[in-house]
């Protein structure tokens, strides 16, 4: 889990994102890791269609994810 945070927080910091911080002594975030997570999965996925020609599809991809109701 933490080379994925460390991951994360290297795109965070590419992209002006909120990054996660480990040494925290807020127990609770605002944002759960697993949204971090799922937040940079959709943006790679984007990224990556685009990369292929495929703009509507990643449009389509980022839409969904903006519409899910997140906690």
């Amino acid at each position: 889990m933490e080379l994925l945070i460390a991951g994360y927080n290297c795109f965070a910091e590419d992209n002006g994102e909120e990054s996660i911080s480990l040494d925290s002594d807020d127990v609770r975030p605002s944002r759960s890791v697993e949204q971090h997570l799922n937040e940079w999965v959709i943006l790679a996925r984007t990224k990556a269609l685009a990369a292929q020609g495929r703009v509507f599809e990643a449009r389509n991809e980022a839409l969904h994810w903006l519409t899910l109701e997140k906690p």
